[in-house]
């Protein structure tokens, strides 16, 4: 019960709000109105193409996939600091290979893949597991050997 409670707060922050608070309440302020207006960027640095024609330098997104990716981010460093904090407390045993500080690598894959593309993953491979459709409650059920996990706790990881 304890691991359960602990993944439904994954989010709540040392000062018990939640962490998405400030995002809710600046949508509330109007800081982030149109949610859906379309941003356009050009990256400054062009890109080198190999016999083929480079993609255009023009990226064009919204505030508010801006702001699920952010959110999705921040759940993965969230998660990932949780393991760190249960791993030096010897609740995780064996190896834990950490993902903190590449958050965005997940994120920005899963923003162009689908879910019925196949993704192969080294031995760092938890926050894929929650870009694909996982929960924070299986991944550190997995990390601790219980069944709840994505491999029912065996290990190899999902």
């Amino acid at each position: 019960m304890a691991l359960r409670n602990f993944a439904q707060n994954a989010v709540i922050g040392l000062s018990g709000r939640n962490a998405f608070a400030p995002t809710a309440t600046a949508m509330k302020r109007g800081y982030a109105s149109a949610v859906e207006e379309t941003l356009s960027y050009e990256i400054d640095v062009p890109f080198d193409a190999h016999k083929i024609e480079p993609p255009s330098r023009m990226v064009e997104t919204t505030k508010g996939e801006l702001l699920a990716m952010f959110s999705q981010m921040y759940l993965f460093r969230r998660m990932e600091i949780a393991a760190d904090v249960m791993y030096k407390g010897k609740f995780i045993r064996g190896f834990c290979h950490l993902y903190d500080g590449q958050e965005a690598i997940c994120v920005g894959m899963e923003a162009a893949l689908n879910k019925q593309d196949s993704i192969i993953t080294s031995y760092r491979d938890h926050c894929t597991f929650l870009g694909r459709g996982g929960t924070v409650y299986e991944v550190m059920a997995e990390l601790m050997g219980r069944y709840g996990g994505g491999s029912q706790g065996i290990g190899g990881f999902f």
